[in-house]
């Protein structure tokens, strides 16, 4: 890992998740989750960012036969595992 990615993890553990932080990077999150306990930060996790606005769920709900979760996931700036996770345990699908 970089100094660089060091650096912004520090930056943005107290706005994002190390969902999002790891993504940001393109690394895993074990990797964000470990530099994280070496160091004595402490991170929010993935459950603390599942909730969505009414925007965001309307969004969500009215673009899910059209396109991919992954494409809403990027539309709205969010996690697409997150997002993911999120559709199917609300029952918003496409019928998969």
């Amino acid at each position: 890992m970089t100094d660089e990615d060091k650096t912004y993890i520090i930056k943005n553990l107290e706005n994002k998740t190390i969902y999002q932080i790891a993504e940001d990077l393109d690394r895993n999150v074990s990797t964000i989750r470990k530099f994280c306990k070496n160091n004595k930060l402490s991170y929010k996790s993935q459950k603390s960012k599942m909730c969505y606005t009414d925007t965001e769920i309307e969004y969500i709900k009215s673009n899910i036969q059209i396109k991919t979760i992954k494409q809403i996931a990027e539309d709205l700036g969010r996690n697409y595992c997150a997002l993911s996770t999120y559709c199917r345990k609300n029952n918003i699908t496409k019928g998969w």
